[in-house]
């Protein structure tokens, strides 16, 4: 059995082509000029655990950054 590491991530934020305030802003995009909602991250979350991934904690950069 092979194993991968997976990130799922909740600091997205629109930049560039999805962000409305940007010159480069493509209205295609729209969908995704928003933060996740916590709902969503749950959902990927309760999505991978289906799947039978096993989550465990690893480093924080925020943290790493005091070092």
């Amino acid at each position: 059995m092979s194993v991968a590491p997976v990130n799922i991530m909740d600091q997205y934020h629109p930049d560039t082509f999805t962000d409305p305030d940007s010159p480069q802003f493509r209205e295609r995009y729209r969908p995704l000029a928003r933060r996740p909602r916590a709902s969503e991250i749950r959902a990927a979350y309760a999505h991978g655990r289906k799947r039978g991934l096993k989550f465990e904690g690893v480093t924080f950069e925020k943290a790493l950054s005091r070092y």
